[in-house]
C-alpha cells in the first residue's frame, strides 16, 4: 500500500494541488482500499473464487449476454491479450478483432503506438481514429499493461455506439479493466525476460561497389575523369589499409543485434459480498538498438522504464448502495540520443561506407569537411534527452437500487479525473571531426587535418516541452431493468458531460479546452428472448462549431431474431444456436479536421501567427485577413447500416458474419476551388465532402477437449473498401485527375514502361519534362496522347499502404496434459507499399548525395541491356548524379506488393501439475517460453513490410514464468 501511495505523492506533486479534487479522490480511494481488505480479511475467508456462468459482453451502458445482442460487437478476452508481451497495449491487438485494422508504429521505445481503424478509412479530411475508452471514459489504451486488461470490445456498427453519437461514426473500442471477485484473495506474480532483436534493415554497399557505381554514374553523366583511381579500387577491394582506405558499414557498428527486455508483474484479486478489490503493479524495462560507443560519463541509447499500477474498488455500502473507486497511474522515464530518431536512421543511412573510419586516433572521431556528422558520435557524443511522464487516471461510480421504490430501477453517478505530465530535460554538446589525409612514411603515422566542427562541453537545458493535460468527465444515469412474462425490457438514460485542457507550462499558456456535453438513451426490448429490439439515440454537442449549430441528434434502431429458440429448431440437431440481426442509425464525428474555430475568419500577422476575429471585423493593427470562416460547419454524419448472423453448429463450430455499408457526408473540403480568382479572398472548409464504405467480416473458430488433449482454432477475416463520392477539387485538365471516384489517400502518379535506350532517346517522339533524360532512365506512358510526358500524365497507382484490402487472423492452440502451444498470426492482402515514399534512402542511390542499398543488384547499363542474362536482371535505372530528377518521380517503377503473413505470438509453456505446485503452497506455476513477430513472409524481401526504414519493428525471445499463490 505504501508503494501506491508514494507513487501516487511523486504524481500529485508534480502539477496538482494538495487541496485540488483529484487529490482528495486518490486519497479516498486508498483509504476504500483499505477498508476493502479490513472486510474482506474479516468475512469469507474460505470462499472459493466463483466462475462465470453466463457469458457477458461489455457495452456502453453495462453488460448483456453475447446472445441477446442485436449490434455488430467483436470481444477478445485476457487470457489471450495477455500472451503478448509489448509495451503499447494496442500491438497486442493485430489480428485478433475482426473489423479492427491495426497499423505497425516504429519500433522506437515510447513511439511504438500504433494507428487503429475501425473497418478501415471514411473520411479524407477529418480523423479516421476510433473512440477509445477504458471503463467507459475516453483514455489512451496504450497507457495500460496486459496483465489488468479483462477484454476488449470493438462497437461497430450506429446501434453499438449510438449513446456516443457525435464521436461514434469512427468505431468504438471500449476496454475494460479487471475487477475484484468473491473469493480467498488471490495473489498473482509474473517475470518475464527476453532479448528483443530488429526485423530487417536495409543493408548498404561496401567502399569498392560504392565506388565502383559512383564511377559508373559519372560515366553515365559523361564525365571523363573519374573521382575513384585504379589504385583507390584495389586499396578498397584488397582492404589495404582500413585507414586510408575506410571500409565502414555504419549499420553494423551503431545497431546491437541485441537487446535486453525485462516485465514483471504483481496483481492481487479477492473479496466478499461486501467488497471486491483488484489490484495491479506492473514494471517493464527495455533498451535501445544502440551501441554503447565512446564518450561513457553518459548513456545516449534509448532505454524505457516503466511504472504502472491499478487499484480497482467496488464496495457494497449498503443492500441498495454501492461505490466503485479507480486509481491507475503510470511513471515513465525514456532516455534518448539527444538527435531525433529520424535524424539519426537518415544519417545511418546515408553516410558512405568510405568517407572515414570511426575513429583516426584514439578518441578523435572521423570525418571530413564535408561529412562531419560521423553517424556513431550523431548518436553517443552529442548529448542526450531524458523524457519524463507521469499519469493519474481516477473515477469514482455510485449507483443506488431504487427497487425498494420501483423494482428493477436504479440510479447512478460517475465523474472522472485524470491529469498527464511530462517535460524533457537533459544535455546537449558539439563533436569535432578529423580527416586523414596520408600516411607520414618517416615518423610512421597518419597526418589528420586540423579539427572540423567543435568538441564541447556538456551544456544542460530544460525543462522544455513540458505539457499538461487535464481531463475531467461527470455521467448520471437512470436504468430500469424488467421482465413481465414474456416480455423484457432493458432501457437508461445517460448525460454526460467531459472536458480536456492542455496546458503549457513552461511558458504559462493554455491551450482551448474541449468540451462535449450529451443526453443519450437506450431502450431494449425482447419477447420470450428470441425477438429483440435496441432504439437508442443521443442529442449531444461540443465547442468545434459555432454557437447554435453545436447539437445534433443521432438515433439508432436494431433488431435480432434468435431463430433457434423457434419450436421448428428444436429438433434440429446441427444448429445449436443461429441469430439474425440488423441495425440502422446516424453516428457523427466531430474531429473533422481543418482548422480549429473555423467558423470565425482567419488573420495573419506581422510574426506569422493567426488568430479569429468575428465575422464583423478583425484584429486590426498589422493583421491581414488570411480565410474566411464558415458560420455553418457541422460535424461529419455517418448513416451505417449493418447486417449479421451469429451460429453454433455441433456444439464446438461458432460462425459469425457482417455486411456494412456506411454513407459519410458532410465532409470538409477546402472551399477555395468554388471561387473565382477575381474574388481576392481565400475561403476556408465547407461541409461538402462524401465517402461511401462498405466491407464484411467473417470469423469462423472450433475448440474441442479430450480428456488430456485439446485444440482450438479460430479464423477472422475482414474486406473493406471505400469511396469518394464526393470532393471538391480544383479544376484538372482531364477527368483521371480527379481523386473523386477514387478510394481515400489514392497515391497518383506515372505510369512507368521500362528504360530508355541510347535509340530511343535519339529518335523519341515524347518529350518528358521532369528532368534530363539519359540512356537508362525510367520511361512514362503518355495517357493523355499529347506527347509530352507531365503532372497531366498521372494517374491512380497501387492500392492502399496504411488499410489493407483484405485482413485475416488465425489463432490456434494445442494443449495435452500440462503442455500447450499458442501461435497467433495475422495477414494483410490487397496493400501496396511505395518505396520512393518509404523507404527513400535505401531506394534512391546517390539522389542527393545518399549511399547506395544492397536493394539494387542490376542498375541499367549499355553493357547489362545488350546482354539478354544481365538485361532480365535489370531492375533499377542508370546511376547518376546529375540526371536522377526524372526517375526519382512518383512512379509505378517504386509500387511494390505489401502483402504479408507475419507470425506475431507464438509461446510454448508448461502449467506445472497441480499436485506438484501445492507441495510448494502455490495455487498455479506456469512456465513458457513467447516469441513476437517472429518470422514473416512477404514479396518485399529486403524491408520490413511495415516499416521499410527508420527504427526498425522489433522480434523477441521471452522466458517467463506466472507464479499463483
Amino acid at each position: 500500500m505504501n508503494i501506491i501511495m508514494n507513487f501516487i505523492e511523486k504524481v500529485m506533486n508534480i502539477k496538482l494541488r494538495n487541496n485540488s479534487f483529484a487529490f482528495r479522490q486518490a486519497i479516498l480511494s486508498i483509504l476504500l482500499l483499505n477498508g476493502a481488505n479490513a472486510m474482506v480479511q474479516a468475512q469469507d475467508k474460505n470462499r472459493g473464487i466463483d466462475s462465470v456462468k453466463i457469458v457477458l459482453v461489455e457495452e456502453l451502458y453495462g453488460q448483456r449476454e453475447t446472445r441477446l445482442l442485436p449490434t455488430s460487437i467483436s470481444t477478445v478476452n485476457s487470457e489471450e491479450i495477455e500472451r503478448n508481451t509489448v509495451l503499447s497495449f494496442g500491438n497486442a491487438l493485430y489480428g485478433r478483432l475482426p473489423g479492427l485494422f491495426v497499423q505497425q508504429a516504429s519500433g522506437e521505445l515510447g513511439s511504438d503506438y500504433p494507428a487503429l481503424y475501425v473497418r478501415g478509412k471514411h473520411t479524407f479530411t477529418g480523423s479516421n481514429a476510433p473512440l477509445v475508452l477504458v471503463d467507459g471514459f475516453p483514455r489512451d489504451f496504450n497507457t495500460l499493461n496486459v496483465e489488468e486488461v479483462e477484454s476488449v470490445s470493438v462497437l461497430k456498427d450506429a446501434a453499438a455506439t449510438a449513446l456516443y453519437g457525435m464521436d461514434g461514426a469512427n468505431g468504438i473500442i471500449l476496454v475494460t479493466t479487471k475487477r475484484g471477485v468473491e473469493g480467498k484473495t488471490r495473489v498473482g506474480f509474473k517475470a518475464e525476460f527476453g532479448l528483443a532483436t530488429p526485423t530487417r534493415l536495409p543493408d548498404f554497399y561496401g567502399s569498392y561497389d560504392y565506388a565502383s557505381f559512383y564511377n559508373m554514374a559519372e560515366k553515365n553523366d559523361g564525365k571523363k575523369v573519374l573521382t575513384y583511381s585504379d589504385e583507390q579500387l584495389r586499396g578498397y577491394k584488397e582492404q589495404l589499409d582500413n585507414m586510408i582506405y575506410p571500409d565502414v558499414n555504419w549499420i553494423d557498428e551503431a545497431v546491437r543485434q541485441a537487446t535486453p527486455v525485462q516485465n514483471y508483474s504483481i496483481d492481487i484479486r479477492g473479496g466478499n459480498k461486501v467488497a471486491k478489490f483488484y489490484v495491479n503493479l506492473g514494471y517493464s524495462n527495455s533498451q535501445g538498438v544502440f551501441k554503447e560507443i565512446g564518450n561513457k560519463t553518459y548513456n545516449a541509447n534509448n532505454k524505457l522504464d516503466r511504472f504502472n499500477f491499478r487499484s480497482n474498488i467496488d464496495i457494497n455500502v449498503t443492500k441498495d448502495f454501492s461505490v466503485a473507486v479507480d486509481i491507475a497511474g503510470r511513471l515513465e522515464n525514456l532516455n534518448s540520443p539527444q538527435n531525433s530518431s529520424t535524424e539519426i536512421w537518415s544519417n545511418l543511412y546515408s553516410f558512405h561506407p568510405n568517407v572515414a573510419p570511426i575513429y583516426v586516433a584514439p578518441g578523435i572521431w572521423g570525418g571530413t569537411n564535408t561529412y562531419r556528422t560521423n553517424p556513431l558520435a550523431y548518436i553517443n557524443d552529442a548529448g542526450y534527452r531524458h523524457t519524463h511522464r507521469r499519469l493519474l487516471q481516477t473515477n469514482i461510480r455510485l449507483n443506488y437500487d431504487l427497487s425498494s421504490f420501483v423494482k428493477g430501477m436504479s440510479i447512478g453517478g460517475s465523474a472522472a479525473f485524470d491529469n498527464f505530465y511530462s517535460v524533457d530535460n537533459g544535455y546537449t554538446k558539439t563533436f569535432g571531426v578529423q580527416e586523414i589525409l596520408g600516411y607520414n612514411t618517416v615518423e610512421k603515422q597518419y597526418i589528420l587535418s586540423s579539427l572540423y566542427g567543435k568538441s564541447s562541453a556538456m551544456t544542460a537545458y530544460g525543462p522544455s516541452n513540458e505539457k499538461e493535460t487535464r481531463f475531467n468527465s461527470f455521467e448520471i444515469n437512470l436504468a430500469y431493468k424488467g421482465r413481465f412474462g414474456n416480455h423484457g425490457v432493458n432501457a437508461k438514460v445517460i448525460g454526460h458531460t467531459d472536458s480536456s485542457e492542455s496546458y503549457l507550462s513552461s511558458n504559462d499558456l493554455k491551450n482551448s479546452p474541449d468540451r462535449r456535453v450529451s443526453l443519450s438513451g437506450i431502450i431494449s426490448y425482447d419477447y420470450q428472448q428470441k425477438y429483440i429490439l435496441d432504439i437508442a439515440g443521443s442529442y449531444g454537442g461540443g465547442e468545434n462549431f459555432m454557437r447554435g449549430k453545436r447539437f445534433g441528434f443521432f438515433p439508432s434502431i436494431a433488431g435480432a431474431w434468435i431463430v433457434s429458440s423457434e419450436k421448428f429448431m428444436k429438433q434440429n440437431r446441427i444448429v445449436d444456436f443461429l441469430k439474425l440481426r440488423a441495425s440502422v442509425g446516424l453516428v457523427g464525428n466531430q474531429n473533422v479536421g481543418g482548422t480549429m474555430f473555423g467558423y470565425r475568419d482567419l488573420y495573419t500577422g506581422a510574426s506569422g501567427g493567426w488568430g479569429a476575429g468575428t465575422n464583423n471585423g478583425g484584429f486590426g493593427g498589422g493583421y491581414q485577413e488570411a480565410a474566411i470562416g464558415n458560420p455553418d460547419l457541422t460535424w461529419e454524419k455517418s448513416l451505417k447500416t449493418d447486417i449479421g448472423i451469429d451460429m453454433t453448429l455441433w456444439k464446438h463450430w461458432n460462425v459469425m458474419f457482417n455486411y456494412y455499408y456506411e454513407y459519410r457526408t458532410d465532409i470538409l473540403n477546402s472551399a477555395s476551388a468554388m471561387l473565382p480568382t477575381f474574388v481576392g479572398a481565400s475561403m476556408g472548409y465547407i461541409n461538402y465532402g462524401r465517402v461511401g464504405a462498405e466491407g464484411f467480416e467473417a470469423a469462423i473458430s472450433f475448440a474441442r477437449q479430450y480428456k488430456d488433449v485439446g485444440f482450438h482454432a479460430g479464423l477472422n477475416i475482414a474486406r473493406q473498401k471505400n469511396k469518394i463520392l464526393r470532393m471538391n477539387e480544383a479544376a484538372k485538365n482531364y477527368p483521371y485527375l480527379y481523386r473523386q471516384g477514387y478510394p481515400i489517400n489514392q497515391r497518383f502518379g506515372l505510369v512507368c514502361e521500362g528504360f530508355y535506350s541510347e535509340d530511343e532517346i535519339q529518335n523519341r517522339t515524347i518529350s518528358q519534362t521532369f528532368g534530363n533524360v539519359i540512356p537508362g532512365s525510367l520511361k512514362y506512358k503518355d495517357i493523355n496522347g499529347d506527347l509530352v510526358i507531365n503532372s497531366d500524365d498521372y494517374c491512380a497507382i497501387g492500392k492502399d499502404q496504411d488499410v489493407p484490402e483484405w485482413e485475416l487472423g488465425l489463432n490456434l492452440e494445442f494443449n495435452y496434459k500440462c503442455f500447450y502451444i499458442n501461435a497467433n498470426l495475422q495477414a494483410c492482402l490487397g496493400r501496396d507499399v511505395n518505396l520512393r515514399a518509404t523507404a527513400p534512402y535505401a531506394t534512391s542511390a546517390l539522389c542527393y548525395d545518399r549511399n547506395i542499398s544492397t536493394w539494387i543488384k542490376q542498375p541499367w547499363t549499355s553493357e547489362a541491356a545488350a546482354n539478354l542474362e544481365l538485361k532480365n536482371r535489370i531492375d533499377f535505372p542508370s546511376l547518376t548524379l546529375e540526371n536522377y530528377s526524372n526517375n526519382f518521380q512518383a512512379s509505378t517503377f517504386f509500387i511494390k506488393n505489401g502483402d504479408f503473413l507475419r507470425l506475431r505470438s507464438l509461446e510454448v509453456g508448461c502449467k506445472l501439475p497441480e499436485k506438484w505446485v501445492r507441495k510448494v503452497r502455490l495455487q498455479s506455476v506456469n512456465i513458457y517460453l513467447r516469441g513476437m513477430n517472429l518470422f514473416t513472409i512477404d514479396h518485399l524481401g529486403y524491408f520490413d513490410p511495415e516499416v521499410l526504414e527508420g527504427y526498425p519493428v522489433m522480434k523477441s525471445y521471452n522466458i517467463g514464468v506466472n507464479l499463483a499463490f
